[in-house]
């Protein structure tokens, strides 16, 4: 687990172990509100992947392949590449004979896509200087 702060460096560093007691990987990405952006801002990047995902499926059923070779070679490129694939991607049951439920990961997809938009206004609403 990753943790993400933001808040006065003082403050920061007198709270690492505390940090270091959740999460393996520790970041401090500025002040107050900072790492409220920089957590939906990797959010909205799992979440673009998901999207793409879906869109890959959907296009690679549309050319007759099948989607559990689909996810086979997506989840071995994610691996080579360390690319983080999104958590709807993983293999869902479904009636269908492959066992993967194209329709509910592309389903899921769309209804965490609306949730990120919102996400990201909140984003777009800091107004931090780069």
């Amino acid at each position: 687990m990753s943790v993400i702060v933001g808040g006065p460096t003082e403050t920061f560093a007198a709270s690492d172990d505390l940090f270091r007691a959740i999460g393996k990987n520790v970041f401090h990405v500025g002040g107050l509100g900072h790492g409220l952006a920089m957590k939906l801002i990797n959010n909205m990047l799992g979440q673009i992947a998901t999207v793409a995902i879906a869109g890959a499926l959907v296009l690679g059923k549309k050319a007759g392949l099948d989607p559990q070779k689909i996810y086979e070679v997506v989840r071995q490129y994610r691996q080579q590449r360390a690319v983080p694939i999104a958590s709807s991607m993983k293999r869902r049951r479904s009636t269908a004979p492959n066992g993967m439920g194209v329709s509910t990961v592309i389903d899921a997809a769309a209804r965490s896509s609306l949730k990120w938009r919102r996400r990201a206004r909140v984003i777009a609403s800091f107004r931090m200087i780069v």
